[in-house]
């Protein structure tokens, strides 16, 4: 674990929210199945979202002052998915999700002492990443299931 100004967390995750949209939407144009654009296309429109409300809690006053604890490398900007294997691009989702649900719920403790309600936000955004990996994760399943 190691403490991060929240102002530079917020930063940083705004900069990883930005790339990973730009991910999906590049990868919704170059996988064939029609679903699995459809998910990512979708997953990065609510991406743009988050985006806006990470401005927002940006601005809060007393953000550069305090910290969050995160673990080494969560803030970490992934590696641009690259491929055309739809397997790959689901799996590269639900990692990015599942990282994200973690990060969003560290940065939502940091800002409990700063504002109840953007921590609660935060919290709610962080549930709406790990509903993103399970959806993820569901239409994975699902291509394990037809014969190749």
């Amino acid at each position: 674990m190691v403490l991060v100004p929240l102002a530079a967390a917020l930063d940083a995750t705004s900069e990883r929210n930005s790339a990973l949209a730009a991910s999906y939407k590049d990868g919704a144009r170059s996988i064939l199945s029609r679903s699995i654009s459809s998910l990512a296309l979708s997953m990065a429109d609510q991406r743009r979202e988050l985006g806006k409300t990470l401005l927002d809690l940006a601005a809060i006053a007393g953000t550069e002052k305090a910290a969050a604890e995160l673990e080494t490398g969560l803030l970490d900007a992934p590696r641009a998915w690259s491929g055309t294997e739809a397997c790959d691009f689901l799996n590269f989702m639900v990692r990015a999700e599942t990282s994200d649900y973690e990060l969003l719920a560290c940065l939502a403790g940091a800002f409990v002492p700063l504002s109840p309600d953007a921590a609660e936000r935060l919290a709610s955004l962080s549930e709406q990443a790990r509903k993103r990996a399970a959806w993820a994760q569901d239409h994975l399943d699902l291509l394990g299931i037809c014969p190749p």
